[in-house]
């Protein structure tokens, strides 16, 4: 019996360290794909100077695997002061405010307001006109891009890991701008 315990012990260490492993790959991936992004975004950024929105994702053999384009959401409000936001709504709207343990407002109505004053731009009821306090939309848009595969594009890009195509000098060209027509 003896055995049977230091088997299961044995096999218990040896998973533990397996997803040790997995979380250690886990982690480092994300973090690449972080910094891949905010590079990917940088770009973007700079790109817009010159008008451009979108670009492809291009293999070193010239295959376009993915389109990214810009995305630039309007701002949407968001509550920086809690207490004079609920304090607000309880005194003009007291019928979409609950008062229990904690007070809280209807977050469909919340999301109604909410959606009227990120059309309008500024944070204001537009039922009553008042500036909502505790409320503000940020002046600057949150810009970020989004990546669409090409209906090969997944295929394209396994089979270059497989080849061993995809080493770490070839990523950061394959998700580089357009070439300047300015030369």
């Amino acid at each position: 019996m003896s055995e049977t315990l230091m088997d299961l012990a044995l096999r218990e260490a040896a998973l533990k360290a397996e997803l040790a492993a997995v979380q250690l790959h886990v982690t480092a991936a994300k973090a690449r794909y972080e910094a891949a992004r905010g590079r990917v975004q940088a770009a973007m950024d700079d790109e817009t100077q010159r008008g451009v929105t979108a670009f492809g994702a291009v293999m070193p053999s010239g295959q376009v695997v993915a389109k990214v384009v810009l995305t630039n959401p309007d701002p949407a409000p968001r509550i920086t002061d809690e207490r004079a936001w609920i304090d607000w709504v309880r005194d003009t709207y007291p019928t979409v405010h609950t008062t229990r343990f904690v007070r809280e407002v209807s977050p469909a109505w919340q999301s109604g307001l909410f959606k009227a004053m990120q059309k309008s731009g500024k944070a204001i009821d537009p039922a009553t006109g008042e500036i909502v306090p505790g409320v503000e939309i940020p002046d600057e848009r949150q810009r970020g891009h989004r990546l669409t595969f090409t209906a090969d594009g997944e295929d394209a890009i396994t089979q270059a890991f497989r080849a061993g195509l995809m080493t770490p000098d070839v990523l950061p060209a394959l998700l580089a701008p357009p070439e300047s027509d300015e030369a």
